[in-house]
C-alpha cells in the first residue's frame, strides 16, 4: 500500500542581502544571530548573520496565505531588526565589496552537507575565488511519518513543480556556482528542507504562494505513484534544464508535466 502524505506544515529561512544608504553590505556584526542560536524577533521568527548575508526563520504554514503572510511579517521585522538607514534585498546573488569580506566568517561556507535527490551525491559549497554571495530561499516541508525514502521522492518532485519553473522566473544565473543545484535537500525529522530556489519568490506574494502550491503538487506528484515512473533520461533531463539554466528545456519540461506557473 502506496504511504499517504498528509502535509503538515512549510517553512523558510530566506537568505537576503542587507543594505545601508542602498548599497549593499556585510550583514556581519549588523544583524546578529547565529546558526546555533539565531535572535527571536516573535514567536517562531528568528534572524541569524549567514556569511554576509542575513537571514530570517518563519515559523511553518498550514495554507499558502498564512505561509505568504509570515513571508511578509519576517521581512518586516527583519527591517525594523536593522534599524533606520538599512533594507533589504532579496535576489539570488551579488559580487561584493572585497572590503566586506574581510571578517572570517564571510570565508565560512556550508554549514551541513546537500544531498543531490537524483544520484545521492553529497555536495558541500567551497569558499568561492571571486566575490561573489548567493541568497538561497529554502523550502522547510513538514509531513506526517516522515522517511528519508519519501524526501527523497518530493525533493526530485519539487524540481519539477517548483525548480523548473524557477528557471524562466528567477534570472539569476549565478547562484548554481555554489548553491541550488537540482534535487539538492537535506533531511529533516519533520521531513526535507527543499534548496534548490534562491530568495527571488520571496518579494511577491503571488509567488510565496505560488511556492506553497507547488510543495503541495510535488507531494500530490508522489503519492500518485508518478515520480515512480521517471527513469534516468527524465532526472538527466530535469538536471540539465535546471543546473545549466536551459530555458527551452524547461519550457518543454514544463509543458510535459502540466506544471502551473505564477
Amino acid at each position: 500500500m502506496r504511504k499517504e502524505l498528509v502535509l503538515m506544515g512549510v517553512g523558510a529561512d530566506p537568505e537576503v542581502f542587507i543594505t545601508k544608504g542602498g548599497v549593499i553590505v556585510s550583514a556581519i556584526g549588523r544583524v546578529g544571530g547565529t546558526k546555533k542560536a539565531p535572535l527571536k524577533l516573535d514567536n517562531g521568527f528568528f534572524v541569524q548573520e549567514d556569511n554576509v548575508l542575513a537571514e530570517f526563520n518563519i515559523p511553518p504554514a498550514s495554507d499558502e496565505i498564512e505561509f505568504a503572510s509570515n513571508i511578509k511579517k519576517g521581512t518586516q521585522l527583519l527591517r525594523l531588526h536593522l534599524g533606520e538607514g538599512y533594507d533589504i534585498v532579496a535576489k539570488a546573488s551579488h559580487l561584493m565589496n572585497e572590503d566586506d569580506l574581510k571578517e572570517p566568517k564571510a570565508m565560512l561556507f556550508g554549514c551541513e552537507t546537500d544531498i543531490c535527490a537524483w544520484n545521492g551525491e553529497e555536495h558541500v559549497a567551497s569558499p568561492p575565488v571571486s566575490t561573489l554571495r548567493t541568497g538561497g530561499g529554502h523550502a522547510h516541508i513538514g509531513y506526517a511519518n516522515p522517511d528519508e525514502a519519501t524526501n527523497i521522492k518530493i525533493a526530485k518532485a519539487s524540481d519539477i513543480f517548483l525548480g523548473l519553473a524557477s528557471v524562466l522566473i528567477d534570472p539569476d544565473t549565478r547562484r548554481r556556482e555554489l548553491y541550488g543545484g537540482a534535487g539538492h535537500f537535506r533531511h529533516k525529522s519533520y521531513g526535507l528542507e527543499y534548496r534548490t530556489l534562491s530568495s527571488f519568490w520571496i518579494n511577491d506574494v503571488v509567488l510565496s504562494r505560488w511556492v506553497f502550491r507547488g510543495i503541495q503538487d510535488a507531494l500530490k506528484f508522489v503519492q500518485s505513484g508518478e515520480v515512480d515512473k521517471l527513469n534516468h533520461v527524465d532526472g538527466l533531463d530535469i538536471i540539465t534544464a535546471i543546473n545549466f539554466s536551459d530555458k527551452p528545456l524547461a519550457q518543454l519540461l514544463i509543458a510535459k508535466y502540466n506544471v502551473k506557473m505564477p
